[in-house]
C-alpha cells in the first residue's frame, strides 16, 4: 500500500484538538501522514500543531492560510499542495474534532485498494447493527431533512453527503480540486457533481460506507449566518453544475 495523507481542517481548534489521539494513530499506522490545514486560526491552534509536527518530522505537515477562507477552500489548498509532490497514493479529510476517528480511514483505504473502479469513499453516519453513532436528536432530524432536500434537488442517492470523513485516490485530485468551490460548506455536494460530470453515474465512482463509530461533538464552526445562507448556496451549486 502506498502512503496516505489525511487532511485535518482547523479553525480555532485549540480547545478541541486531541493531541493524544493524533499521536497514537501516527505511532500505530506508519503508512499514514497528516496535514493540518490551518484556516487563519487566532487562538492557540498553531502552537499545538507545531508541537505535534515536531514529534513526527516528515509525517506531519502544516498548511496555513493567513485569512479564514472556509473549510472548502482550506481543504482544497492543502490537498493541492500535498499532491504536488506526488508522494501519496490516497488522500482523505477528517474533521479536527475527530467525531469520526482517524481509524475509520483504514477500511476506506483498504476498500479502494481492492476495488479499483471506485474513486472515493464517503463515510456515512447511518445507525445500523454493529455501529455506534452518538447523535444530537434535533441535529439528526435537521440533517435527514436536509439530506432529503439535497438528494431530490441534485438527483443523488447518498444517505449522508456532509459527514466529515472521506478518502479518495490521488488520480482524481485534479478532477475535484483544480477549481475553487462555489460553496463554503456544501462542497461535498460539488465533489459528487464534479465526479459525475467526469465519470458518469454516481455508483460507478462513489462508495458510501457506514462508520463504525461517530460521536457528535460541541463547538461546530457553522454559524446561524452560515445556516441561513445554505438555501442560496444550493441554488448557486445548481446553477453551476446543471
Amino acid at each position: 500500500m502506498q502512503g496516505i495523507c489525511i487532511i485535518i481542517p482547523c479553525y480555532n481548534e485549540a480547545s478541541r484538538l486531541d493531541e493524544n489521539s493524533f499521536q497514537q494513530f501516527l505511532l500505530e499506522r506508519k503508512e499514514f501522514s497528516i496535514c493540518f490545514a490551518d484556516d487563519g486560526s487566532t487562538d492557540d491552534t498553531i502552537r499545538i500543531l507545531n508541537k505535534i509536527q515536531s514529534e513526527f518530522r516528515g509525517r506531519v505537515f502544516i498548511v496555513r492560510s493567513g485569512l479564514n477562507v472556509g473549510k472548502a477552500e482550506i481543504i482544497r489548498k492543502a490537498i493541492n499542495e500535498m499532491s504536488a509532490e506526488k508522494v501519496f497514493e490516497y488522500y482523505g479529510y477528517f474533521d479536527a474534532d475527530l467525531s469520526a476517528p482517524l481509524e475509520a480511514a483504514i477500511p476506506f483505504v483498504d476498500f479502494l485498494v481492492k476495488n479499483k473502479e471506485k474513486q472515493i469513499v464517503f463515510g456515512s453516519r447511518i445507525d445500523k447493527p454493529g455501529t455506534v453513532i452518538y447523535k444530537n436528536y434535533l441535529r439528526h432530524i435537521a440533517g435527514r431533512i436536509f439530506s432529503l432536500i439535497v438528494n431530490n434537488y441534485f438527483k443523488l442517492t447518498l444517505y449522508d453527503t456532509q459527514c466529515g470523513a472521506k478518502v479518495l485516490r490521488r488520480e482524481i485530485v485534479p478532477v475535484i480540486f483544480a477549481e475553487p468551490f462555489v460553496s463554503r460548506w456544501l462542497f461535498d455536494i460539488e465533489i459528487i457533481l464534479r465526479l459525475r460530470k467526469h465519470f458518469g453515474e454516481d455508483n460507478i465512482f462513489v462508495e458510501e460506507t457506514a462508520l463504525l463509530y461517530w460521536a457528535n461533538k460541541k463547538g461546530s464552526k457553522i454559524t446561524l449566518k452560515d445556516l441561513l445562507r445554505l438555501p442560496s448556496e444550493l441554488v448557486t451549486i445548481k446553477k453551476k453544475y446543471f
